[in-house]
């Protein structure tokens, strides 16, 4: 049989398993200024317009259509005296940084999109996309493959990836926290916002590597196979997988969907042009909170289960936004605060799920291929996300809002239903994922008999 890995989290405590997770903090900060606050800064402020600047982002996550399962497939291959996933942890960091650095702190470009994709602003934005968004994938690919071997059953692997997505969690609302503040106190401009938390995530993202690179060590391989590229394709068309990932690349757009529309929304609509930040940080903040509740719940009754309600929670609240007071903070602050008590919860729960699949199919096939499943969902993540904002911001601009304060009437309706739609479609795809608690344990309890 192909190579596996002895691996229990049984005996990790919350605090060791924190730091272990530490991470998915500045992997989870930079998602908010990549959805919410750089699209506009650079669409407004470096003259790309919001078009081209959603196709500059959409053509930077391209790229991880190859990066990410060939991170995932070679960490899967290669073992160095120091593991399997912790060089490429380590490598990524300083391709981070440097792709942060450089994406949140952009020099003064002459307000003129007439150079298109190939103006010093364009080949900027993409050159620091790409930086980014690879040093992202170094460091997230391994790290899920990582936590996929450290499972030790059906409701530790929810603990598991429960704890990546609530540390995923802490870093957005560190973000958004920081931008409220900046917002309200201080009155800074989204410049100057984006410039301080690209220096914060600069500062935190080798504390985090180290914390986590000492913190566990990897599971001990049993052996090192060669992984034919038949397995590879066979993994990739593996049923239960394929649902998972058009689950979540269809979330993934919704998610880019309704994170790309917020501040048009918040501003024209809501009437709260001063509160953008702080209503995503509660918005976050009840998502942080509700995490291990939602963890909980997939003890109680399965995974899927609690997935999916999740999604519906989201897809039966979102169109009240059409009945929410103008100007009225309280009650919208009320309203993004119950929204968000479903946020991350489906992130963490699926790729637990990926996790179990991990096992299904190495039961099949004999090879153990987390690092290549985690990578290739990684990649319809961050292409959903794409997709959305390639989308969306090619739409703002037919509409003509080329400006926050001149949004269509229509946006509010775009933000009410179609999200809301999309959830709803990953509701009755996750009705037909048939991979029980029973079935998992089965699984793994016969693969442990054959080592």
């Amino acid at each position: 049989m192909g190579c596996s890995k002895a691996s229990s989290s049984r005996g990790i405590g919350w605090l060791r398993l924190t730091a272990f997770a530490s991470p998915w903090y500045p992997l989870g900060a930079i998602m908010l200024p990549f959805a919410v606050f750089l699209p506009p800064l650079y669409a407004q402020h470096a003259g790309l317009g919001l078009a081209l600047t959603g196709q500059i982002f959409l053509m930077a996550r391209f790229f991880d259509l190859i990066l990410d399962p060939f991170i995932g497939a070679a960490s899967d291959r290669w073992q160095s005296r120091f593991g399997k996933r912790k060089p490429w942890i380590f490598a990524g960091l300083p391709v981070f940084c440097i792709g942060v650095y450089l994406l949140f702190d952009p020099p003064s470009f002459a307000p003129n999109a007439a150079g298109g994709l190939f103006s010093p602003a364009g080949l900027y934005l993409l050159a620091a996309s790409v930086l980014t968004a690879f040093g992202s994938s170094l460091m997230l690919v391994p790290h899920a493959a990582w936590s996929s071997e450290l499972g030790g059953g059906y409701d530790q692997r929810s603990r598991i990836m429960g704890t990546n997505e609530w540390v995923n969690l802490v870093g957005v609302l560190g973000v958004a926290v920081i931008a409220a503040v900046l917002e309200r106190l201080l009155h800074a401009g989204q410049a100057e916002q984006m410039r301080l938390v690209g220096f914060s995530l600069v500062m935190v993202a080798p504390l985090c590597v180290a914390a986590c690179l000492l913190a566990m060590p990897e599971p001990k391989a049993h052996c090192n196979q060669p992984i034919g590229r038949w397995a590879v394709t066979a993994a990739l068309f593996n049923s239960f997988y394929v649902r998972l990932a058009a689950v979540k690349f269809t979330n993934s757009i919704a998610e880019s969907i309704a994170h790309g529309l917020w501040v048009f929304v918040c501003v024209s609509f809501l009437g709260l042009p001063q509160y953008a930040s702080t209503l995503l940080a509660i918005h976050i903040a009840m998502g942080f909170l509700a995490i291990p509740l939602w963890t909980l719940a997939s003890y109680r009754f399965s995974k899927r289960a609690s997935c999916m309600g999740a999604l519906g929670w989201r897809v039966v609240l979102t169109p009240f936004i059409l009945v929410l007071p103008h100007g009225n903070f309280p009650v919208t602050a009320l309203f993004m605060a119950l929204v968000g008590l479903s946020l991350g919860a489906e992130s963490s729960l699926l790729r637990a799920m990926v996790a179990d699949v991990v096992d299904q199919h190495q039961l099949g096939s004999g090879y153990k291929l987390a690092g290549l499943f985690q990578g290739s969902f990684n990649v319809i993540s961050n292409f959903g996300k794409a997709l959305g904002v390639g989308l969306i911001y090619p739409l703002l601009a037919w509409l003509g809002a080329a400006h926050t304060s001149s949004a269509s009437p229509f946006l509010p309706l775009f933000y009410a239903f179609l999200p809301p739609l999309l959830n709803g479609v990953c509701v009755l795809l996750l009705a037909g994922f048939q991979l029980s608690r029973r079935e998992v344990e089965s699984i793994r309890e016969r693969l442990q008999a054959s080592f």
